[in-house]
């Protein structure tokens, strides 16, 4: 019976240490640190190392794209990590989730430099969003655009006529010489939030806070239509605003008053969207996210190794 329980005690360490090496994969991946061997855990254990160093290798010619001087202070975002940092002097000093483009409305990689920040920011809606989003539910219900602080314009120049949304003329917004604006005001129910961070690009894209606060809570956040919605928009606002004496009780108070402002930064910052499904962290562990746009794929299929099949 002695034999039989130390055989015993001995198996529940190798089971305990068996869970914390699982614990260590999945966290190593941005898995939920259970220690459980579900599907998600075991589909990352099966890719055959041949492909590990493929993607290693891939990633490490995405840095390049980087310049080698980032700037003593910068945004990153890493869209595989769902993630943004604000890193000053070498160091992430505010880290917080992000959602970014779904698959079929990808985020690009970019590098730019914020030049300014919105406060209680209306949105104009972009044309493509609002034919393929907004207009086929706002036809089905005609107070879909009323209830949502939605406004209509004549055109994108300015100023501009507001059209009545009770009685539209819907061919307008195909028509190439009077395409219809839609806008929707400052307010709680706004797209883009509380927060707008506004970056040069021909793409539409920019840093914004969102009325769907529930959606960090995911694993998976390829959610948006191409923008980048982060997590804690007021504490960005301050660490970037701070300089020009603007605290978070004031921010607050302007977001409240639901009366736009946009601030000029005295000090624009450089942001970099970047897309790394691997890399080394500063503990030295080598960390692993799902390609979730598809970019790291392999082609050649001779080289390929069998998975190991647990």
């Amino acid at each position: 019976l002695h034999r039989v329980d130390r055989r015993q005690r001995q198996m529940c360490i190798r089971d305990r240490d068996t869970i914390e090496a699982i614990k260590h994969f999945q966290k190593r991946h941005g898995l939920t640190s259970d220690g459980q061997l579900n599907f998600a855990t075991l589909e990352q254990l099966n890719i055959a190392p041949y492909f590990i160093a493929q993607r290693i290798a891939l990633n490490m010619k995405r840095w390049r794209y980087l310049p080698v001087n980032m700037g003593k202070r910068y945004i990153l975002v890493n869209m595989a990590n769902y993630s943004l940092d604000l890193i000053n002097q070498g160091k992430s000093r505010l880290n917080m989730k992000v959602i970014i483009g779904r698959s079929q409305r990808r985020t690009p990689v970019l590098a730019e430099t914020i030049s300014s920040v919105v406060l209680a920011p209306p949105w104009n809606v972009p044309h493509r969003i609002a034919v393929r989003d907004i207009l086929p539910v706002a036809q089905k219900d005609p107070n879909y655009l009323l209830e949502h602080n939605y406004h209509v314009y004549e055109g994108w120049q300015q100023p501009a006529q507001e059209v009545d949304i009770t009685n539209i003329d819907w061919d307008g917004f195909n028509n190439r010489e009077n395409t219809y604006r839609i806008v929707q005001t400052a307010g709680e129910n706004n797209a883009l939030g509380n927060v707008k961070f506004v970056f040069p690009n021909d793409k539409s894209i920019y840093l914004h806070d969102t009325n769907h606060k529930e959606l960090f809570g995911r694993e998976m956040r390829a959610l948006s239509s191409g923008c980048i919605r982060v997590e804690k928009p007021v504490e960005l606002a301050h660490a970037l605003l701070k300089e020009q004496n603007w605290d978070q009780p004031l921010i607050r108070k302007v977001i409240e008053s639901a009366q736009t402002r946009p601030v000029r930064l005295q000090n624009p910052i450089p942001v970099y969207l970047m897309y790394w499904t691997s890399w080394v962290d500063e503990q030295g562990f080598l960390q692993m996210r799902q390609d979730v746009y598809q970019r790291d794929s392999i082609h050649d299929e001779s080289h390929k190794l069998d998975s190991i099949i647990l």
